[in-house]
Formats: structure tokens, sequence, C-alpha cells
């Protein structure tokens, strides 16, 4: 009967022990490589930088910005939840330059689309707008230039800040343009430089038009305005060439 030394016993107990150290610190590293987190400290919000699957993101309290895309498909639709958080943004150029995207759907509880989130997807026909937005940043979907229609929802209140910053420029084949009813303001510069857009029909709801919000709409030559707006900002119109007559409201 061989008899093993404490010396032998404690070999092999520093061997087993040094196997389930490295196989912790190998789980450690697939986890850090899969689950990048950085912490930063801003008016007391604590935001984590991760990943899921092919989107990055960051979370503050119990919401998600999605920040980043590198999936290559061309239908998307974009989760509600993230690993538990709510996606409530898309981060600045968090699909820019992807010319995979040819069909996009946003979830509703989205209420910011940054600046420049969707730049130069220059094969994107189409995207499905949150029920719920409230901002769409500058430039966000400048270069978009097969997106051929776009739906706003009637919760829309800022998009960019006008002028050449508008949400939609060089999206040349934009024609195609509704308004939710609801909708109570058009804003300022949305639709600035749309040179596609040839009729535009805006709902009962909508009581005010933002400065330059159709600024150089060159194709544009209908326009049926609600019979209740007080107020078209200025230049919301202007270079309109082939705009020849329209009926203005009463209320104005």
């Amino acid at each position: 009967e061989e008899s093993v030394s404490c010396d032998e016993e404690a070999t092999e107990e520093d061997s087993e022990s040094s196997t389930e150290e490295t196989t912790q610190e190998a789980s450690v590293e697939e986890s850090a490589t899969e689950i990048r987190e950085e912490e930063s400290t801003s008016g007391g919000d604590v935001y984590l930088a991760e990943t899921y699957g092919d989107y990055s993101y960051t979370v503050s309290g119990n919401d998600a910005c999605i920040t980043g895309y590198s999936g290559s498909d061309t239908v998307l639709k974009v989760p509600a939840k993230i690993n538990g958080y709510t996606v409530k943004s898309i981060g600045e150029k968090a699909f820019g330059n992807n010319t995979n995207l040819k069909q996009v759907v946003l979830p509703d509880d989205i209420t910011l689309i940054d600046d420049k989130a969707f730049i130069n997807c220059y094969n994107m026909i189409s995207i499905q707008l949150p029920a719920n937005l409230n901002t769409i940043g500058w430039n966000a979907f400048d270069g978009c230039s097969s997106l051929t229609g776009i739906k706003i929802p009637k919760t829309l209140k800022d998009a960019g800040v006008g002028n050449i910053y508008s949400p939609f420029t060089n999206c040349t084949a934009l024609k195609t343009i509704e308004f939710e009813e609801g909708l109570t303001s058009i804003p300022t510069g949305l639709f600035y430089g749309c040179s596609a857009i040839e009729e535009i029909t805006i709902p009962k709801s909508v009581v005010s038009i933002g400065d330059q919000a159709f600024y150089n709409c060159t194709n544009l030559k209908k326009v049926t305005f609600s019979p209740y707006i007080t107020y078209i900002g200025k230049e919301a119109f202007a270079y309109n060439y082939s705009l020849q007559s329209v009926e203005l409201p009463a209320a104005l």
C-alpha cells in the first residue's frame, strides 16, 4: 500500500488551486472581452459602457443609449431592451457610415436620435421613427441619399439647429413626408434643403412652422396648410422655386 507524504499532498493541492485560478482568470479575461466597462461620473450619474451582441451602449439609471453597431444586417429591428435596460436614445454616429443597412425599425421608447446618428447610411431606403421621439439631432440622417420617405411622429419637438445642420441634409431622394396628426409644431430647419419633396400636407393639429423648416426645397410644388396655423417662421419656405401659389391659413 503506497503512502503519500504531506509534501506530495500539498503539491497536488497547489497544482489544483493553480489550475482553478488560471481557469478563473481566463474566464474573467473572456468576460472582459465581451463586456467592456468604463465608469465616469457626470452630474451624479454613473455611465457604464458595455457591449451586447453587435451593439455597444451606455447605461444611465435604467436607460440605455446605443453608441455603436458592428453588424452587417440589411433589415434591422433595434431592440427595445438591452440586458434589461430600456433603450431610450441613439448616440452620436452610432450607425454612421453603415452601408449595409436598408431598412431600420426603431423602438417606440426612444426619445432622442443624436447628431449624425445615421450619417452616410446611403443605402438606407426606410426608417421607422419612434412613436415617442422628442429630438432629432443635427445631420442625424445626413447623406442618406436612398431614403425615400419619412413619417414624423406627433411627439417631435426639436430637430438639429436649422440651416445646413438639418437632420435630413443631403437626403436627395426624400420625396414623401408625412406628419402624424397631433403634432403641434414643425421644428426649425426640419427639412432644410430637401430638394426632392414635391408635396406637403400639414395636419390640422399644427399651429406653428419653425424658421427655415422647408428652406430651399426647390421641387416643392404644393403645400396644404392647417387652417389653425398662427405662426410661420422666418424663411420657412424660402427659395422654393417650384411653389407657384399657396392658400395661407385664415388664423395667421
